[in-house]
Parts: structure tokens; C-alpha cells; sequence
């Protein structure tokens, strides 16, 4: 959730660095609980307003990582 003064209008106008900090706790869940859909939502509690984020938008702002840092390895 946010608590910012103002709520976006629409989807559209949610901000990037909002729905970048969405894609990074996406992808850290599907890391914790692979095979399972992980949807994102943003809650700004000035509305209050409810805006569900599209898998594809979150997907375009997901983090980068090299590919030694996609999994990581938990066997000793």
C-alpha cells in the first residue's frame, strides 16, 4: 500500500518507480514460492484506490540479474 497524498486516476498513471519496487517483490516471491502465480496490486489509501498490475508491466520492470545470481544454490 501507499499513503501518499494522491492517488493516481488510472493505471496509466501509477509511477514507475512504484511499479518497479512491485517487480522486485514479485520477483523475490516467485523465488520463495516457485510454481505458484504471484499477481501484484498496489493500494493508495487516499482514494483508497486499487489498482492490480498487469503481469506483463510488472514483467517489463522486473530486476536484471546476471545469471549466476538467478537461483541460488541451498545444498552444502
Amino acid at each position: 500500500f501507499k499513503t501518499g497524498r494522491r492517488a493516481p486516476g488510472a493505471l496509466g498513471d501509477v509511477p514507475p518507480y512504484h511499479v518497479r519496487q512491485m517487480a522486485a517483490y514479485v520477483a523475490a516471491l516467485e523465488v520463495i514460492f516457485p510454481g505458484r502465480e504471484v499477481v501484484a496490486g498496489l493500494l493508495y489509501t487516499a482514494g483508497p484506490v486499487l489498482f492490480e498490475l498487469p503481469a506483463d508491466l510488472v514483467a517489463a520492470h522486473k530486476p536484471g540479474f546476471a545469471v549466476g545470481e538467478q537461483s541460488l544454490a541451498l545444498d552444502a
